[in-house]
């Protein structure tokens, strides 16, 4: 099979390749948080330009280790509010279904979120690894590793149609954005409670 990045590439082959990858992405946006995975695997094939090294020494290097370490951060962060909202959970007495199930839903969102960031890091890195192999083969001139790079753009824009939005938000999907958003459950109930109280 011909390269993609080969310029007299087959152009039918080529549209039927990309048919074929919008059917997959397809099926992977109805799997769970499929629309989040498609999403990170796009930008990253996006940004493939920004991969390519120059002639400059020392320009090849590993990934951001500062951002991996930053996304870390978060993760213990979150797991920290689970840990302190779990605390308070068990203070709740049980006849307070309403508090009880806003901490909880808190405490899922918090939880899915940290799955969440810890499996895009390892999803970016991953991609973000093969691409550079790609867009960096020493066998081939700059010229055709720029076409390379091309070829991974458009990748990532076909994935990228997949991922407009719809309207089924499932249960799940919609905790992961609360929790991402800052939104608590919890303190939207005891503000609500305030406020019908003072009325």
């Amino acid at each position: 099979m011909k390269r993609m990045s080969d310029r007299s590439m087959d152009m039918n082959l080529w549209s039927s390749q990309r048919t074929r990858m919008a059917h997959e992405a397809e099926k992977l946006r109805s799997k769970s948080f499929g629309i989040e995975v498609l999403r990170t695997v796009s930008a990253v094939y996006r940004k493939s330009p920004d991969f390519i090294y120059s002639s400059t020494p020392g320009e090849e290097r590993d990934p951001d280790m500062g951002r991996i370490y930053h996304v870390r951060c978060k993760i213990r962060l979150l797991v920290q509010d689970v840990k302190a909202l779990e605390r308070k959970l068990t203070t709740t007495h049980a006849d307070e279904d309403d508090e009880r199930r806003a901490l909880e839903e808190d405490i899922t969102g918090k939880i899915l979120l940290a799955c969440w960031r810890g499996i895009r890091s390892e999803i970016e890195q991953v991609v973000e690894k093969v691409i550079r192999l790609i867009v960096n083969d020493k066998r081939v001139e700059r010229q055709e590793r720029e076409e390379r790079s091309k070829c991974l753009q458009e990748i990532g824009r076909v994935l990228e149609a997949a991922t407009v939005e719809d309207y089924d938000h499932s249960h799940l999907r919609r905790i992961l954005a609360d929790a991402g958003a800052g939104i608590s459950k919890y303190e939207l109930l005891m503000a609500s409670q305030v406020e019908l109280h003072s009325n």
